[in-house]
């Protein structure tokens, strides 16, 4: 699934269609379910507009439709698992050293354009661009405002300014209930833009467990200031068509069926998260460790108290060991019955909570028991 620095990546190709020129906008893949596009949208989309910008937030694009008088349009692009934009000339990317993104480009696709699975065609003037998707779990819609972008959490790369890490981002992984890699992958949550790979990334550099929850301050700082560095040079990277860093784990993560380790040799492992995804770690320094919750700004700072030990009276004559106690009063336990007889009848009343007991039932069965 593209990330953010793919997504960025693609904003940047995207970039040429602003201007002065009408934006022609062909749809071509009518048979997918994700144009959501009705005949009235569409027939706007083919009159006059101009793109005025290209925002991006997290993994949603979204194109800025003006036609003068009227208010404007917003035409949102999410790329879902295999959506890409294709431009001519520019198809064969090198994608941080893999040779594919997708299951789309490469050298297979240089010499056709547009590329097979095309579904949203831009012209403006002489540049085109065109949205195309493999597996067609991308989307598009016209909208009349900036919600769906709105609604999303503080963008990775743009967005962590100090106030905004300070007040919102740090109290949700410093007390968290899900494990920090669900926390990272929720766009709504703490930051936007974070998929399978990048959360994988940080979490290896930064040497947290996936499933770590409740994080000190020190390693909130240390995760969001590496996770800013780790998307700036992916997107760098991926403009200037070169691979990733080779100490990164993104370049030995892909052969998850095959023994591999990372750049200095230590054995990698693939292991399905609580978000559902299979996750690539270095079990030897990425360690789950148990830690209590961090207590909230509403306890005032205050440590949580113990319940109060209930203490001998002395001047009742009672001594220590007589005491209230959370054990068991093993005179309150039930007595089971440990015959033969009565153990025979559970473990037919056992058999009787299953399906097929009435195949069970004949005495040849019973005597076995």
């Amino acid at each position: 699934m593209p990330e953010l620095p793919e997504v960025e990546y693609f904003r940047q190709l995207l970039l040429p269609l602003v201007g002065t020129h009408k934006l022609q906008i062909e749809i071509t893949g009518s048979n997918s379910k994700r144009i959501q596009l009705s005949n009235e949208e569409r027939k706007l989309i083919a009159e006059s507009f101009c793109c005025t910008d290209v925002l991006r937030k997290g993994k949603q694009l979204c194109l800025v439709l003006s036609s003068g008088a009227e208010t404007n349009r917003y035409l949102n692009l999410h790329m879902g698992m295999t959506g890409r934009i294709h431009v001519q000339g520019a198809i064969a990317e090198n994608w941080g050293g893999r040779k594919k993104l997708g299951g789309v480009g490469g050298k297979a696709d240089e010499n056709t354009f547009p590329p097979a699975y095309t579904h949203l065609i831009f012209k403006a003037g002489d540049y085109t661009a065109c949205f195309c998707d493999p597996r067609k779990f991308g989307s598009c819609n016209l909208a009349s405002d900036l919600a769906q972008t709105d609604a999303l959490a503080p963008d990775a790369l743009t967005c962590l300014d100090a106030e905004t890490i300070r007040t919102r981002i740090l109290p949700t992984l410093t007390n968290q209930r899900l494990g920090v890699k669900a926390l990272l992958l929720d766009q709504k949550r703490c930051v936007s833009g974070v998929g399978n790979w990048v959360a994988d990334e940080v979490l290896y550099q930064c040497e947290l467990h996936p499933e770590q929850k409740n994080l000190t301050e020190e390693e909130a700082k240390d995760l969001l200031e590496r996770l800013q560095r780790i998307v700036a040079v992916a997107t760098d990277a991926l403009k200037n068509n070169t691979h990733y860093p080779q100490t990164w784990l993104f370049g030995y993560r892909w052969t998850k069926k095959k023994a591999t380790k990372d750049a200095v040799g230590r054995k990698i492992t693939f292991v399905t998260s609580s978000s559902g995804r299979t996750t690539a770690i270095v079990a030897s320094i990425q360690k789950l460790r148990s830690r209590s919750k961090v207590p909230s700004e509403s306890s005032s700072g205050q440590e949580l108290q113990q319940s109060p030990r209930i203490e001998p009276d002395q001047s009742l004559g009672q001594k220590p060991e007589d005491s209230p106690s959370l054990a068991p009063n093993p005179r309150l336990i039930p007595a089971v019955d440990t015959s033969p007889k009565e153990t025979r009848k559970r473990k037919i009343a056992d058999l009787q909570k299953y399906r097929h007991v009435e195949r069970r039932t004949s005495p040849r069965f019973l005597n076995s028991l």
